[in-house]
């Protein structure tokens, strides 16, 4: 028997069908396929991934696939879908090849079973840089679809719901434009990213692009800071030019602009209107060309209602608005945010995580976001840290002890207010009769039959959980699934009610 008969044969056994069909059908697709078997023996490999990697189908059959490529640069992807027996989708990463050919790619590995067994796996190659051989066969670059599989990488403004898409329209349309921007949106929605997208779309985007936090500035500094000072207008005065002028040309964003003390808005009303401006200790004046693009962090109305900006002087900066939706106005551009996330903290921590467990997705989904995607994003980059090594998915035990609690109840369905958790209120006392007395023992909680069953109901589950702790010895695994709940679950209810396992492993110990 020949090698390739040899191979064939152990192909045969990984594919039970007719192998000479099955090959000349893999070598005319322009997709890179490599099967390798349980072993990590390479039984097939199409000319398609040889143009990518360099390599004669001919050299690789036969190798074992870790001594074809550099291991620190890519997992073994193959061996961990094996593990799994699960697919591994839309995986992004650069691999090298012992001969030196750097190519970054996207996989699918699925694996193969004979007889209910993993017996190897299949894995699909696309390539997404450009350094792709140019030859007739080669795979082409791949465009993703809006559904892209976890650990896409994208760039750094994402998402494609309708309010998002509105909001990026009006960017696209007013970057050219001289007229100010007012941005409106809630704290973590991005208003900076904006405001830097409106520079960077611009003619001015090689010119400075200046940030200003007005509420992080005290009131007596913000107008030397803006406008700049000469030396000797007050004591330890010099010659500094103020952001306005160290922004000519470019973009001035100025964030929460509604904190800027009353008395300094019309002087920026002045500067907006005759786009000059003269620094503090004289009146000679110079004049400017600069974008300015304030935000909010409230409804526009809101900051005319509540006083903190002029009429006036807010008309001026509203001339454009943009309004930010808030992470929960977009949750169906979620699945690219976590997308996002997974990929950018892959390259600052050096880990190869590949998706969000189901259970912690629905939760994002059913979780309110008071902190919208700067909290996504903090919750992602916090997992990501918390994921063992040999681990490719972020679980909701992976998730802070601030966050745990709820995401595990937004996992379970229940609801989740802004601030967190939110107990499901009792309800309202009975009302007293008019001639009842107010005074102490004219109502207590006792008299409250709802009240007074949900105490008792409290009790009972913290016994059944007590006594299933102390029967299982502290370890939550068991007891959980004596309690027909999951792991993340009996974790909540344990941090709700204060109990520790370490108590029910002491328990034990005791009562031996």
């Amino acid at each position: 028997m020949t090698d390739q008969s040899i191979f064939d044969e152990a192909l045969a056994g990984i594919f039970p069908c007719d192998i000479k069909s099955l090959k000349y059908i893999m070598d005319k697709l322009p997709i890179g396929i490599m099967i390798v078997d349980s072993l990590g023996v390479v039984v097939y490999y199409n000319k398609a991934h040889g143009q990518l990697d360099g390599y004669e189908p001919e050299e690789i059959i036969g190798q074992i696939e870790m001594d074809i490529y550099e291991p620190d640069l890519c997992p073994d992807i193959n061996s961990i879908c094996q593990n799994r027996g699960k697919p591994l989708t839309g995986f992004i990463s650069k691999y090298k090849t012992r001969r030196g050919r750097e190519v970054d790619a996207a996989f699918w590995v699925y694996p193969l079973f004979t007889g209910g067994r993993v017996t190897g796996s299949i894995c699909l190659t696309m390539p997404l840089a450009k350094n792709v051989p140019d030859t007739p066969g080669r795979c082409p670059p791949i465009e993703w679809p809006s559904s892209t599989p976890i650990n896409i990488p994208r760039k750094s403004i994402v998402g494609s719901s309708a309010a998002f898409t509105r909001a990026l329209n009006i960017v696209d349309l007013s970057a050219d434009s001289p007229s100010p921007v007012l941005i409106a949106g809630e704290t973590g929605c991005g208003k900076e990213m904006f405001a830097r997208l409106i520079h960077d779309k611009s003619s001015r985007k090689n010119k400075p692009f200046l940030a200003l936090n007005c509420a992080a500035i005290p009131a007596t500094l913000i107008e030397s800071i803006l406008f700049g000072t000469v030396k000797g207008s007050f004591t330890g005065a010099v010659d500094r030019p103020g952001l306005f002028e160290e922004a000519d040309g470019g973009t001035v964003y100025l964030d929460e602009i509604d904190s800027m003390p009353l008395e300094l808005q019309p002087k920026l009303l002045r500067v907006l209107q005759e786009m000059s401006i003269a620094r503090l200790g004289t009146n000679q004046q110079k004049r400017l060309n600069f974008k300015l693009v304030s935000s909010i962090s409230c409804l526009p109305q809101k900051v005319l209602d509540d006083g903190r900006l002029r009429s006036d002087l807010f008309f001026r900066l509203a001339v454009i608005v943009i309004s930010l939706p808030s992470l929960r106005e977009r949750t169906d551009d979620l699945n690219d945010l976590v997308s996002y996330f997974i990929y950018k903290y892959n390259t600052i921590l050096n880990r190869q995580i590949v998706n969000v467990e189901p259970e912690l997705m629905k939760a994002f989904r059913n979780y309110q976001w008071p902190g919208n995607v700067r909290e996504l994003e903090h919750l992602i980059a916090g997992a990501m840290n918390l994921v063992p090594d040999d681990a490719f998915t972020i679980t909701i035990d992976n998730v802070s002890e601030h966050h745990a609690p709820i995401m595990v109840q937004a996992a379970q369905g229940e609801p989740v207010s802004m601030g967190g958790v939110m107990e499901h209120a009792a309800p309202p006392p009975p009302a007293r009769p008019d001639n009842e007395s107010v005074g102490s023992g004219a109502f207590s909680p006792a008299d409250n039959p709802a009240l007074r069953n949900r105490n008792e109901n409290m009790a009972r589950e913290i016994e059944t959980i007590s006594q299933a702790l102390t029967v299982s010895r502290g370890n939550i695994a068991k007891a959980a699934r004596s309690l027909e709940m999951s792991r993340q679950l009996l974790h909540y209810k344990m941090m709700k009610y204060h109990l520790s396992r370490d108590d029910f492993k002491n328990m034990a110990g005791r009562s031996k």
